[in-house]
């Protein structure tokens, strides 16, 4: 798959321009083993994190397929991110970042 833009979701809901990837919670979740590492120059989170113990492999595969000067847009609602902020993801690797 040679796609641009894409949006991993739950909603219906699908951005125009932008290939949807439906998410199922697991760790078998692996878009990097249909879609070109780095090809992505747009990439949307669509409230996904937060939800299941798979946020890191969810963060981790976006990235591996974002194109090295791409955007990533992570949306959350106010009760998913507080919940993101205290996974061991968030806590040990993201941090040190900011």
């Amino acid at each position: 798959m040679n796609v641009s833009n894409i949006i991993i979701t739950e909603s219906d809901f699908n951005f125009k321009g932008f290939k949807k990837i439906s998410i199922k919670y697991s760790q078998l979740f692996h878009p990097s083993s249909r879609i070109k590492l780095e090809s992505v120059n747009k990439l949307i989170l669509d409230d996904v994190l937060g939800n299941s113990k798979f946020d890191k492999i969810i963060i981790k595969e976006a990235i591996s397929i974002l194109a090295l000067k791409g955007n990533l847009l992570i949306t959350f609602s106010t009760t998913k991110f507080n919940n993101f902020l205290k996974t061991k993801a968030f806590i040990n690797k993201f941090k040190k970042i900011f």
